[in-house]
């Protein structure tokens, strides 16, 4: 099975947001980004539910809200109705109606070409990056 990726610019570790939220803030902020990687839903691209962010921060030092006032603060979240949102999401990520559709079209080919060679060979580069 394919498995999906989250960018991450080679600049990272020296972007002004990042190091103004320190290292801990940054790294619920890579979890994040997996994590909405790996939920995304027609309407919610980018969204941490108010209820995931204990998961989500399980095992860093100091508490979870504070850590996500750090993000809000140097923008790298924002309050959303739901709990909070990774702004530059879509600008990195396509977003979940892109991302079926790209599953769809592969699958479509599957079913058409009766085989997974196609998976493998051809598409597969495709959905692995998405």
């Amino acid at each position: 099975m394919a498995k999906l990726h989250v960018p991450l610019d080679v600049d990272f570790a020296t972007d002004a947001k990042i190091l103004s939220a320190g290292h801990t803030a940054a790294y619920l902020y890579i979890c994040s980004l997996a994590h909405c990687k790996r939920t995304a839903k027609p309407g919610e691209d980018g969204v941490i539910h108010r209820e995931q962010l204990r998961v989500l921060a399980y095992g860093l030092p100091g508490r979870p809200d504070k850590l996500a006032e750090i993000l809000v603060d140097v923008g790298l979240w924002k309050p959303h109705r739901r709990g909070w949102m990774i702004p530059a999401w879509l600008k990195h990520n396509p977003s979940s109606e892109q991302l079926a559709a790209a599953l769809n079209h592969v699958y479509a080919h599957v079913v058409e070409k009766g085989t997974s060679d196609f998976l493998r060979a051809t598409d597969a580069n495709v959905v692995t990056r998405i």
